[in-house]
């Protein structure tokens, strides 16, 4: 699974604004690199930006608890 992680951090893990990777650009990523080619890594992949996003979202909250200090 370390290859996703690093195919994640490649593609930016968002877009400019920031946004969700598209699918046209993990699309892009996989035929240019080579680094996937499962479709079911493209949605983990994009998956694991929608979550980033989500979290990085939660940082505008004062009162959000850090992704790395939950228990839950």
């Amino acid at each position: 699974g370390g290859y996703l992680l690093e195919a994640f951090t490649a593609m930016g893990m968002v877009c400019q604004g920031p946004s969700v990777l598209t699918w046209a650009e993990i699309d892009a990523f996989a035929r240019l690199t080579g680094a996937i080619a499962e479709p079911w890594e493209a949605g983990l992949l994009r998956q694991m930006s929608v979550e980033y996003l989500a979290g990085f979202r939660e940082g505008d909250d004062p009162l959000s608890i850090p992704p790395a200090e939950r228990t839950d």
